[in-house]
């Protein structure tokens, strides 16, 4: 029983109008029905003009919005781009399709169509989250006096290059890159080497502009016990914190006082006006409030939660203290689910940031989670909302050594229509019981405490 009192209606979003509904059955039913295809992000332009350049089409009105990758030389005229969001490719769809004289490049008027494949990758929500990745690198202090030509060959060992601009000085350039995670590849590896540069900021709008600039993000709740941990904190509110985006983002706790950072204000908002604290207690907000960076509610919009799910692990080697072992070190876990006879496994961090470190440390190195090998690694979301609009990370089982590269395995799993239905079953929502164990963990510093939460299902493991 939750020593919280909190009322929050819970609100889903799908392709019929917006509905108000806390029946847990009824969520189970919309929650893992039929798949829900992903709608189109990619378009594929037919008729491409030979001497044009991708930056040719970028600069006709209303193309030049968030993308992950260009890709030339599909087929003889074609030219395919693939936009963050489907609302950006359907938009420019819609602009060649309907505006008077459509899209005209070198005089001709651009075919174009949406097709639906290429769903967006988590390693590239990763980058937008960590670093707020775009296409496009600017250079600040070049280290010599570069020409366009050796720096566009000095970029190339990160990937293939669409073009490079040096402005006349020789000390700052731009460089434009084929593929987001080329660009934050090198970013990363520059920065390393002492070069000065930056992302051209081209990130996703994450909120409704109309919500008020002083609604803040940040909820403190105080006059919490001394023997009250994080996890049990956040386990009293876990029922409630049902948002459809996964808020809050990130938790903390500091001197007997919970802070809960949202990404949308509006979530922040109706928490604030639901939430009763117990007697003792109290509530309020933040004196220095600094909303999340725009990268992080970003990444939010497309899809990242503070939430991991694993589906199809076949090494019983997988348990609560393997999970705790490899994910802790991205930072601290609010819970870790795991159901073992249907190979499925949660792990829920307190910090949205934390999910995001793993996503890209598992895709670098996929041989380092080997013993998860068969396994499906994405984003969760609480309840209803859960559909998966994203490619999720694959661990190759032994039978798929053939695929050596992480483009050949993610590939194969561009085809994965639903992880909702995977698994049938949500931790809480009054369809099954749950075991909730909190164990206290051994720490380096004495005098302190230290807890890890484990969530199974009441029955027992099937070792059969």
């Amino acid at each position: 029983m939750s020593f919280f009192h909190v009322r929050i209606p819970l609100v889903f979003h799908c392709h019929v109008p917006t509905i108000t509904w806390t029946s847990s059955r009824y969520l189970r039913q919309l929650s893992y029905s039929a798949p829900v295809k992903p709608a189109a992000r990619t378009i594929l332009i037919d008729n491409f003009p030979p001497t044009a350049s991708t930056a040719d089409f970028f600069a006709l009105p209303g193309t030049a919005l968030p993308l992950e990758s260009v890709v030339k030389d599909l087929g003889k005229g074609q030219l395919e781009i693939r936009y963050l969001e489907a609302t950006a490719a359907k938009y420019v769809a819609h602009v060649a399709a309907y505006r008077e004289r459509g899209l005209l490049l070198n005089g001709i008027r651009l075919q174009m169509k949406l097709v639906e494949r290429h769903r967006l990758p988590m390693e590239v929500i990763a980058a937008i989250g960590l670093r707020g990745a775009s296409r496009s690198l600017f250079f600040q202090n070049l280290p010599k006096n570069y020409t366009a030509e050796e720096l566009g060959e000095e970029m190339r060992r990160f990937g293939e290059v669409e073009s490079v601009s040096v402005e006349p000085s020789g000390k700052r350039a731009t460089v434009n890159f084929f593929h987001l995670l080329m660009a934050s590849k090198a970013l990363r590896t520059l920065r390393d080497e002492g070069w000065k540069l930056a992302f051209h900021v081209t990130l996703p709008k994450p909120e409704d502009p109309r919500i008020p600039e002083d609604w803040k993000s940040t909820v403190f709740v105080g006059g919490l016990s001394k023997t009250t941990s994080l996890c049990g904190f956040l386990r009293g509110l876990h029922s409630s914190l049902q948002f459809q985006n996964g808020d809050p983002i990130r938790t903390q706790m500091f001197d007997r006082c919970a802070f809960l950072t949202f990404s949308n204000r509006r979530f922040a908002r109706s928490f604030f006006k639901n939430f009763t604290p117990p007697t003792g207690m109290s509530k309020g907000w933040a004196v220095k409030d600094i909303p999340p960076p725009l990268r992080l509610r970003a990444a939010v919009k497309l899809g990242a939660s503070r939430m991991l799910c694993l589906d199809g692990f076949t090494s019983r080697q997988v348990d609560f203290d393997r999970l705790h072992q490899d994910f802790s070190k991205f930072g601290e876990i609010f819970y870790v689910f795991g159901d073992w006879k249907k190979a499925h496994a949660k792990v829920v961090f307190t910090d949205l940031v934390s999910a995001l470190k793993a996503v890209e440390d598992i895709y670098e190195n996929r041989s380092n989670y080997r013993v998860y090998a068969g396994a499906r690694i994405a984003f969760g979301q609480p309840q209803a909302y859960f559909r998966v609009h994203f490619r999720p990370l694959r661990i190759p089982s032994a039978h798929e050594g053939h695929l050596s590269t992480t483009e050949e395995v993610d590939s194969e799993s561009d085809h994965w229509e639903d992880l909702g239905g995977v698994y049938d079953g949500e931790e809480g929502n009054g369809e099954a019981e749950w075991n909730w164990e909190l164990k206290e963990c051994p720490t380096e510093t004495v005098g302190t405490k230290k807890y890890r939460l484990d969530v199974s299902p009441a029955t027992p493991r099937n070792l059969s």
